[in-house]
């Protein structure tokens, strides 16, 4: 358990759930809360030691990518509105040009009859 968590930090119990067979991710993660990550005997200690940081790390590395993805759609959702507003206003100045054209022309069908 602790190299799938190494592997792929503490946020990622289906990933985890993948490594260790016949497991729930909530069975994972109770596993890991309750028991290794929390018992303070010597075997779990030197395990933890040697396993901490790297989990540490991939959950940090996870985390801080999910904020720049969360981020960058936010700023694509911002330039998809900003696209959607833009390609709106063209339609109406072409509406609106149309209709200056139509009125343009019935005026000077009034003028030259």
């Amino acid at each position: 358990m602790c190299k799938a968590l190494a592997k792929y930090g503490l946020r990622n119990w289906d990933r985890v759930t993948r490594l260790i067979p016949y497991r729930t991710p909530k069975a994972v993660q109770n596993r890991w809360t309750n028991y290794i990550g929390a018992l303070n005997s010597v075997h779990f200690k030197n395990m933890r030691k040697k396993y901490e940081p790297r989990i540490k790390e991939v959950t940090d590395v996870t985390l801080e990518a999910k904020k720049k993805e969360k981020e960058a759609k936010k700023l694509q959702d911002q330039n998809d509105r900003a696209k959607a507003a833009m390609r709106k206003k063209m339609e109406e100045q072409e509406a609106a040009a149309k209709k200056k054209q139509e009125d343009q022309a019935k005026m000077q069908e009034i003028y030259n009859a």
